[in-house]
Order: structure tokens, then sequence, then C-alpha cells
């Protein structure tokens, strides 16, 4: 066989070998992220990166989920006033005019406003402390069988896995022409 002849054959040897590692180690890898341990564990960490009792108060708190909740607020503070104050106090409810309503209705939505927002923060402050979203996330997505989720996630590992693969033949090639340059010397 020719030199070149040769050449050629260790530069396709050495592409086929880095091609097969990287699959060998593209393969094992996948196993391992099919493992349930391995499955619990990102998804603990991950429960616990995104879902917080801080991010649940923040959101929460925010003025303009609050602002929205406005418009319930004064009209169920308005059929208070009209329709079941006069039920329970028909003797005060007679002696007030609607300026007086409205100067009331003004005021307890002044303080509701006021209110409000520490109220919703105490009140998902102690969601967050009874309501551990970590373990609800890890145990919803552990009760998926260990081939569905391999079957949920296999279709965007194998697209890595290719691109392993082929990287790993780029690099079996550049180590054979390499090794072909310094014996060539």
């Amino acid at each position: 066989m020719s030199y070149e002849g040769k050449l050629a054959l260790l530069l396709v040897l050495s592409a086929a070998v880095g091609w097969f590692a990287a699959r060998l180690a593209g393969n094992a890898i996948f196993r391992k992220l099919s493992d349930k341990r391995i499955i619990n564990n990102i998804i603990s960490t991950t429960a616990q990166e995104l879902f917080t009792a801080d991010t649940l108060i923040t959101k929460l708190q925010d003025p303009t989920l609050l602002s929205g909740l406005n418009p319930m607020i004064e009209k169920h503070i308005e059929e208070f006033l009209l329709v079941k104050l006069t039920q329970k106090l028909p003797f005060v409810a007679t002696f007030m005019g609607e300026s007086t309503l409205a100067k009331i209705k003004e005021g307890m939505i002044e303080e509701i406003n006021l209110l409000l927002p520490s109220v919703m923060a105490q009140y998902s402050r102690n969601l967050g402390a009874q309501l551990d979203i970590s373990t609800i996330v890890t145990g919803k997505l552990s009760a998926i069988p260990a081939d569905k989720f391999q079957a949920m996630i296999e279709p965007h590992i194998r697209q890595q896995q290719w691109k392993l693969q082929a990287g790993g033949a780029v690099l079996g090639l550049a180590i054979a022409a390499l090794s072909a340059f310094i014996l060539s010397l």
C-alpha cells in the first residue's frame, strides 16, 4: 500500500475511532441522565432555584396585580353600603345620603389600598412557609415513569449527541493529521 493510501486509512480510522468514542460517551451520559436519582436531583435543584417563596411574595405584591383588584373591591364596597348596610342597620342607612356613602366608600377604598399590600405579603409568606413548591414539583415529575421521561428528553439529547459524535470525528481526524504531519518530518 502506498504512503498516500496509508495516510488516508489512518485519517479515516482515526475519525471513525473519534466518532465511536464520542458515541460511547454520549450513550453513557444519556443513560446516566435517565437514572431516576439524577433526574430527581436535577428536578429538585431546578425547582429550588426557580420556584421560591420570595418569587411568590414578589409576584403577589406586584402593584399592577393589586391595582387590578380595585374594580372588584369597589363593587363589593358599593354593594355593602347600598344593600347590606341598609339590611343590617336600616336606622343608620336612612340618615346617610349619597355624598356620605361616597365619602365612606372613598375612605374604605383608601384603607384597603393601604392595607392590601401588607395583607398579601403576610399571606404569601404564610403560604410560602406551608407550601414547599420544590417538593411538589419534584413529586409530580418523579411520578413520571423513567421510560416515559427518557422518551421525552431523548429527541433533545440525540441532537446534542450527534454534535458530540461529529466533534469526536473531527478531533480524531485532526489528531491523525497531526500525527501524519509529525511522522512525515
